[in-house]
C-alpha cells in the first residue's frame, strides 16, 4: 500500500482522523524503514526515536521489506505444491510462530 500510495487503506479507521494521519503516516514510514531487507539499510535505536521525536525532519524513503511476500507464485491445488509455495514464501526463511494458550 506504501507503494502504491494508498497509505489511507493501511491506517485503522479508529486512529483515521485527519488530525493524527501525518503522525500515523510517519509512525507507518519509520516502521517500513526498521524492516528493509539488509540489516546495513535499517536505521539505529538512536535514529529511530529521533525520527519519532521528530528530531530528524526528513525521512529517507524505504527499500525493499525483509517481510513481502512474492507475488510470483501461481495458486495451484494439491499437496505438494502448497508445501513449495509455504516454504517459498519468505525470501530470508523467517518463520511466523502462533502462540495458543493450553
Amino acid at each position: 500500500m506504501w507503494n502504491e500510495d494508498n497509505i489511507e487503506a493501511s491506517i485503522d479507521t479508529r486512529i483515521s482522523s485527519p488530525s493524527y494521519r501525518s503522525e500515523v503516516v510517519r509512525c507507518i514510514h519509520i516502521g517500513l524503514l526498521c524492516v528493509q531487507e539488509l540489516p546495513k539499510d535499517r536505521p539505529s535505536v538512536s535514529s529511530v526515536l529521533s525520527m519519532l521525536n521528530s528530531d530528524i525532519v526528513e525521512l529517507p524513503e524505504p527499500k525493499q521489506s525483509a517481510f513481502v511476500l512474492s507475488s510470483s507464485r501461481g495458486h495451484t491445488s494439491g499437496n505438494s505444491s502448497q508445501q513449495s509455495q509455504k516454504s517459498s514464501c519468505s525470501l530470508n526463511s523467517i518463520t511466523i510462530t502462533v502462540v495458543d494458550g493450553r
